[in-house]
């Protein structure tokens, strides 16, 4: 017997209500301390939310196609939207650390740039761009870390798709 695959409004909506969530409790939790935010966020709780539709098997006998769809449409409604409003609300903020720490040359005691074997200089920080002056250069800063993030966020999404609910479908039909 095989199980109808839920149209996309079942499928999709359940998903980015989990990632919404998900990502307002991680914005509060950079509100109330960044540092020790890092555990916690849709990166890390989408697999169990795929493991629990795949294992389950329910969404049936999916497509890799209609599942990839699926997961586009989370990553570019769900994750580009909350990681932008994330990284324009830390514009706005001005915040510099924990995950929103901008890339900025290690420099050492001297305050010297410290270069690599290539003569290159040495990076540290996460991937947040430093705070701006202007307000549109805020909400640009802030949508194109929402967007890259989101996108990182599309892929990683499609691979745990791929293998929580996908391919269990492919490898261990249901009798």
């Amino acid at each position: 017997m095989t199980t109808q695959t839920p149209r996309l409004g079942e499928r999709l909506v359940p998903l980015l209500i989990f990632v919404y969530v998900v990502a307002a409790i991680r914005l509060g939790l950079d509100f109330w301390s960044r540092e020790n935010a890092f555990w916690f966020g849709t990166y890390f709780t989408i697999p169990i939310a795929l493991a629990y539709i795949g294992l389950g098997r329910r969404w049936g006998e999916i497509r890799w196609t209609t599942m990839a769809g699926t997961m586009l449409l989370v990553g570019l409604c769900g994750l580009v939207v909350a990681n932008t409003i994330s990284y324009t609300t830390a514009q706005f903020m001005e915040w510099t650390d924990g995950r929103f720490s901008p890339v900025t040359p290690t420099v050492d005691e001297l305050g010297n740039p410290v270069l690599d074997e290539a003569g290159d200089p040495v990076l540290e920080g996460v991937k947040g761009p430093p705070p701006q002056e202007t307000t549109t250069d805020k909400l640009l800063h802030g949508l194109g870390a929402g967007a890259g993030t989101g996108g990182a966020g599309t892929v990683w999404c499609l691979i745990w798709g791929t293998l929580l609910i996908w391919l269990p479908v492919r490898c261990c039909p249901k009798k």
